[in-house]
């Protein structure tokens, strides 16, 4: 027997992971679920979700609270972030997160029902490492603990009516944190949301005990005839009140307990890597203000020294930007580093620098590039456009103009007929 709840749905799924299940064998996509899971599964759990289940690699979970929701979609890309640095481009992995608030159905432990269809299609316009809700999920959060930026309306494919989008933005300085959280403070400047994955949770029950007592839930609400449904019910409330007596009180005996709820009683011992962030921090502050005021050498020094410290900052965009803004100024230190700690936001800011003014910055970005495998991210055709504003001789201009015809690119053509027009 189905009963009706709100709820919110989150889908969150893997970016490109068809295709790269294309290249892969059964052992090695077994791993790459494996690792996935571990990360997703417990911080759902942690923030009072449920996963309904997994299709391959996407996930549908549900929440009672519209905010616990999206604070797990920000736990959820900080884990993912934390989880890609230092390791090769073919061992990341890279999340959208979706979610959306309303009235469901719930039957043998699935929901159905509008809300789901529209959370998934949600998920289909969110893009690498975003997180998109609806504006129902907006309305019922609590919108002070979080900051959201309006994507606007969007028309979804199978949804009557435009649907007005929000979108968590990245390193805005606003996270929701529970009491006591402690996260590293150069968390805050390297990761999408400051380190959510790190909070630690003020949870009055394990979570497997509310697991239990849903599963319990949905048994007694599907038995049937009457009678069942109602001794279900019964033997639940009194199932219900021995758990919370001997979780609560027992008698007192903590090796009676799980291991994994007496190891949260201990404390952590002291993690020297955070005075290393502290510095790591600081010393990029440092290189920012070194390359404002004119010394690129210097600056990538101090990158050098920031990013050995701490080695997320070579994932944060301002560090990347002005890392590869160094390539223009011939420092002998930033082509090593950007090789050495390559990671997708070097990548994106290496593919603009491509189309853009100055030569040997725009050279040493394609070469970086095609040295590290992802010729993709060469924007070719800006390039050789750039070169073409460059080229001072006719022949120069001519070479120029037979690889532009080559792209086939609609940007292109202003600048070919009025190259043609002029002569060469």
């Amino acid at each position: 027997m189905a009963r009706a709840e709100t709820l919110t749905i989150m889908f969150a799924d893997m970016v490109d992971f068809t295709e790269r299940t294309a290249h892969q064998s059964r052992e090695e996509n077994r791993e790459l679920l494996e690792t996935y899971n571990g990360l997703m599964l417990p911080l759902i759990r942690r923030f009072g979700g449920r996963r309904v289940k997994s299709m391959g690699d996407a996930l549908l979970a549900t929440f009672r609270s519209p905010t616990d929701g999206v604070r797990c979609g920000m736990a959820l890309q900080d884990a993912v972030a934390g989880h890609n640095f230092g390791k090769p481009m073919t061992k990341q992995i890279h999340i959208r997160v979706a979610l959306n608030s309303g009235e469901v159905r719930v039957e043998r432990g699935d929901v159905l029902g509008e809300a789901v269809n529209l959370a998934a299609r949600v998920e289909g316009v969110t893009g690498r490492g975003e997180i998109t809700l609806t504006e129902s999920t907006y309305l019922m959060m609590n919108r002070s603990e979080v900051a959201v930026k309006p994507v606007g309306e969007q028309k979804l494919k199978g949804i009557a009516e435009p649907v007005r989008l929000y979108r968590v933005p990245q390193r805005m300085g606003q996270r929701l944190m529970a009491v006591g959280a402690d996260v590293a403070p150069a968390a805050e400047d390297v990761l999408p949301y400051g380190g959510m994955h790190l909070v630690k949770c003020t949870e009055t029950r394990p979570a497997w005990l509310g697991t239990l007592r849903e599963r319990l839930q949905d048994a007694a609400v599907e038995a049937d005839p009457r009678r069942v449904r109602l001794a279900a019910l019964a033997l639940l409330l009194v199932l219900s009140v021995a758990l919370d007596v001997w979780y609560f009180t027992g008698s007192g005996d903590q090796e009676a307990r799980p291991a994994a709820l007496t190891a949260a009683a201990v404390p952590p011992p002291p993690d020297p890597q955070i005075a290393r962030n502290r510095a790591a921090s600081r010393i990029a502050r440092q290189a920012h203000a070194q390359l404002a005021g004119g010394h690129p050498g210097e600056a990538a020094a101090a990158y050098a020294r920031a990013i050995e410290l701490n080695p997320l900052l070579a994932a944060d965009a301002r560090t990347a930007a002005d890392l590869v803004g160094c390539l223009e100024f011939g420092t002998e230190t930033a082509t090593p580093l950007i090789r050495k700690y390559f990671n997708p936001v070097l990548r994106d800011e290496l593919g603009r620098r491509t189309s853009q003014p100055g030569a040997l910055g725009r050279q040493r970005a394609i070469e970086l590039l095609t040295d590290v495998g992802q010729p993709r991210a060469i924007d070719r055709t800006g390039a050789l456009l750039e070169d073409l504003k460059d080229a001072e001789t006719c022949n120069a201009r001519r070479e120029v103009v037979k690889k532009l015809r080559t792209q086939r690119d609609p940007r292109a053509l202003p600048a070919l007929k009025a190259t043609l027009q002029g002569g060469l």
